[in-house]
């Protein structure tokens, strides 16, 4: 399998953690564990066409889906960035079908196509699937002074998010 190339190291990913525990004024922490975790996307591309009256072409929108595989999130991206096979880290299991990553992509992609594209006519999808990758992601386990439970935080190692 292959994931995104990393662009957040382990140390850039704990700066970017004080960064985040300073915003949330969650206090004092200290970082019980720290490993990195490869999450599965389906990366889809999907072709919506608008109809349009008096002889005009159809409206056509194209857009890149990333379909996280264990709760469904999405990303949607204009470019496939740089890919590497997965070397390090442990990739996790999926748990949603692809079947259902399709039908949340087609959800919003018409959603998304129907709010922003106002038209009599239902838009037309055509879904096509362009590859399975991961993205690696830090993830630690920290315990809060001010909190009883241990919290796990993931940090994307592509975006930083």
């Amino acid at each position: 399998m292959e994931r995104i190339v990393n662009v957040i190291d382990q140390q850039e990913a704990e700066k970017v953690l004080g960064q985040f525990a300073e915003k949330k004024k969650k206090g004092p922490y200290e970082i019980q564990h720290a490993e990195e975790v490869n999450i599965p996307y389906y990366i889809l591309r999907i072709e919506m066409r608008i109809k349009r009256a008096f002889g005009l072409k159809p409206k056509i929108i194209e857009h890149t889906y990333w379909v996280n595989t264990i709760d469904g999130e999405m990303i949607r991206t204009k470019e496939n960035p740089e890919k590497e096979p997965v070397q390090s880290g442990t990739v996790m299991n999926q748990k949603l079908s692809r079947k259902k990553c399709y039908k949340i992509a087609e959800d919003q992609a018409f959603k998304h196509v129907t709010r922003f594209y106002k038209s009599f006519w239902t838009p037309e999808l055509v879904l096509e699937e362009k590859d399975c990758l991961c993205i690696g992601y830090w993830m630690f386990t920290v315990k809060f002074e001010n909190k009883d439970q241990d919290q796990i935080i993931l940090i994307n190692s592509f975006s930083g998010d």
